[in-house]
């Protein structure tokens, strides 16, 4: 996080996580006010097979830094922008980062949990299986929900 303002937005990644069985740590650090320390969890974390889900809001220079300064996937799931944030200047700091970085973009939490689990899952089986299961309970509920209409 960015700060300890995104915990809530975060808590609604983690809920994801958990339901895909993937193991988080959450870590707060600002690229532009505590860069030496962002620097740090970077370097820690260089050999790990792990994913950054970025959370930030305004302009989202976490994302950017996190993923130049790393070699490992970086995805952005920025919160919600507040009333006063210009809505394009907010989803450029996201979306339109420098030559150079690649940032995966992800709007919804559910959606930054699922892209996380797809790259950790290129090493990982079980969590390949585990979001297959999840994503077969998403059709259920299509399923179940067409069931209960055509049965009224």
């Amino acid at each position: 996080m960015g700060s300890g303002g995104d915990a809530e937005h975060v808590a609604k990644i983690t809920k994801y996580l958990g339901e895909l069985g993937i193991p988080f740590e959450q870590r707060v650090a600002s690229a532009h006010k505590t860069p030496q320390k962002l620097l740090g969890i970077l370097k820690k974390h260089e050999n790990d097979n792990i994913v950054y889900i970025t959370v930030a809001g305004r302009s989202d220079a976490l994302s950017a830094f996190t993923d130049f300064h790393s070699n490992v996937p970086v995805v952005a799931c920025p919160p919600p922008p507040k009333p006063e944030d210009s809505l394009p200047a907010y989803l450029s700091s996201t979306v339109d980062t420098p030559s150079g970085v690649g940032v995966n973009f992800h709007k919804h939490p559910e959606s930054a949990a699922i892209a996380a689990a797809k790259i950790l899952g290129q090493k990982d089986e079980s969590i390949l299986k585990r979001l297959e299961a999840y994503k077969a309970k998403k059709a259920s509920e299509v399923e179940d929900a067409d069931t209960k209409l055509h049965s009224m």
